[in-house]
């Protein structure tokens, strides 16, 4: 077994902000149908029920959704925990090309037909564009692109 340097490791939050709202808005109204019991019929306060049950459950689920990102001398690895135990590991050997931009640069640059596969855009748009000699793109998205940037920096050295 190889052991690599950490240089950049990251873990960003999930912001779940569809399911806080459904949570604000719907939630309150469907707890007073069930104590108010504003239905005779025991099915529909049962079916209120279990759907608040199922909405709770969503969003602390959600809650606790967090991406990993990890550099290393090695390669770049990733995982949503706690959905993916192991992680999704691209050693620098298998990468033509590599670069820390804008997603709407990535974007930009592709035509119709090519696949950027993103693992996380959703932070400021910032990130690590990745190009696989298999002809796969990859861009994980950071909250942190400066030190990502020193990071790669560091690795193309």
């Amino acid at each position: 077994m190889i052991i690599s340097t950490i240089i950049f490791k990251e873990y960003q939050k999930y912001k779940c902000r569809f399911l806080t709202s459904i949570l604000l808005f719907l939630d309150p109204i469907l707890i007073a149908g069930v104590l108010l019991g504003l239905s005779p019929n025991v099915y529909v306060l049962g079916c209120l029920g279990l759907i608040n049950l199922l909405i709770i459950g969503s969003f602390l689920l959600a809650s606790t959704i967090r991406f990993e990102t990890i550099i290393d001398d090695q390669g770049v690895s990733f995982r949503w925990l706690p959905i993916q135990k192991s992680l999704k590991r691209i050693e620098w050997s298998d990468v033509d090309q590599f670069k820390i931009t804008n997603w709407l640069n990535v974007k930009s640059d592709f035509h119709t037909g090519d696949s950027i596969k993103y693992c996380d855009r959703k932070s400021k748009r910032e990130g690590l564009y990745l190009k696989l000699k298999n002809k796969k793109n990859i861009f994980i998205g950071t909250q942190r692109p400066n030190e990502m940037r020193i990071s790669i920096q560091i690795i193309s050295s």
